[in-house]
């Protein structure tokens, strides 16, 4: 059986996850879709405009047949934590057959599999040069550009200057960290037209129910006055970062000011906002992660379709970590580190679900053991 698995935020679910999903079923004629989802906040360092649940539903609908649960403190990592942190429950679920993602430009194998594998390896010259140009003061993102530039004379800059072909290098070198470099991989060139950032922004402006940063303002500021310094944890967080916000963070502003006001050339907007969430949830850092099992301690299962039940049957004789399924007993599998992140999880859920239900009192969004498992009736 051919179950083909995607890593995704769906923030909100769109015609290009639609077409993804359509393309992986019709063209490469896929038996199954297997969706690895961030929860209720995802990897730009941000909540999701939409929950958890309600997203795990529209994905359903829009032709996926499992939805699993992306721990939180991966979906709010760098773009490596959280590719390998997907591709961690992939190879955890012992079902998945390949792994499909969408870029923003068209697929070359070769082009692509050696600037992974460059990536990878990371060559003492380029690790050196890396070195020099962050002491400039730039992104590590503009400075590995740049590197590379120097060191691959044929590089396309193209490939890596777009968030989905940057997460599509990530997910191959994942793969190569947990040394399953020739597992099927199956790249969908996306949508050019389609803009999730556009869509949110757009409900944003139309007063559209959802959360967004500026709602989370004071639960930041109260973590700030109260919390524990984040640098201690938190490796991204650095002393430096603390100290600049420490100076500059005014009570009376929004979050994103905040964020605004630490922004410079080294600190990135999204690696900011991250930090941020990650402190306002106490969450730590992923530094001492390596195996498939630190990334990805177990399988939280939102939803799957009726129609598709034998997929859970499946992934329950062959995941290598504990399913759950059934929060309160399921969860009695985990040992101590497994329990940490599941924590982690509930007590996020938790606090974006009084943030959400603060702001429409009208809404009903359960907790995480009230709502269960989504099961989409197909009939």
């Amino acid at each position: 059986m051919r179950i083909t698995a995607v890593i995704a935020e769906c923030n909100p679910f769109h015609s290009g996850h639609a077409h993804l999903f359509k393309t992986i079923k019709e063209k490469h004629k896929s038996d199954a879709i297997m969706v690895i989802l961030s929860g209720d906040f995802v990897q730009r360092g941000e909540p999701a405009v939409i929950d958890k649940f309600a997203r795990t539903r529209m994905v359903l609908e829009g032709g996926a047949d499992l939805v699993l649960e992306l721990p939180v403190r991966f979906a709010l990592s760098s773009a490596e934590g959280f590719a390998r942190a997907g591709v961690a429950a992939m190879l955890n679920s012992g079902v998945a057959t390949e792994l499909s993602f969408g870029m923003e430009t068209d697929y070359s194998k070769t082009h692509f599999i050696r600037l992974c594998e460059y990536l990878s390896e990371e060559p003492n010259e380029f690790k050196e040069l890396l070195r020099k140009l962050l002491k400039t003061g730039i992104s590590y993102p503009a400075a590995r550009q740049q590197a590379l530039k120097q060191c691959l004379p044929d590089f396309d800059e193209s490939i890596i200057n777009t968030p989905n072909n940057i997460l599509a290098i990530e997910y191959q070198k994942a793969l190569y960290h947990f040394e399953k470099p020739l597992f099927p991989i199956f790249p969908v060139t996306r949508i050019p037209e389609v803009n999730a950032h556009s869509i949110r922004e757009q409900m944003q402006n139309n007063g559209d129910t959802g959360l967004y940063t500026n709602d989370f303002s004071k639960a930041f500021a109260l973590q700030f006055i109260n919390g524990e310094l984040p640098f201690k944890h938190d490796s991204e967080f650095t002393e430096e970062l603390y100290y600049r916000l420490q100076n500059l963070i005014n009570y009376s502003a929004s979050l994103k000011d905040w964020i605004g006001a630490c922004k410079t050339k080294q600190y990135t907007y999204s690696r900011i906002s991250r930090c941020f969430f990650r402190y306002m949830l106490n969450l730590s850092d992923n530094r001492e992660c390596n195996t498939a099992n630190d990334y990805a301690p177990y399988l939280r299962v939102l939803g799957f379709r009726k129609a598709s039940a034998n997929i859970i049957k499946m992934l329950k004789q062959e995941a290598k970590v504990p399913v759950l399924q059934k929060l309160t007993t399921d969860q009695k599998q985990l040992d101590a580190y497994g329990r940490r992140l599941l924590n982690e999880d509930l007590r996020a859920h938790e606090i974006y679900r009084l943030h959400l239900l603060q702001k429409y009192p009208d809404l009903n969004l359960n907790d995480d053991f009230s709502n269960g498992v989504i099961m989409l009736d197909n009939s």
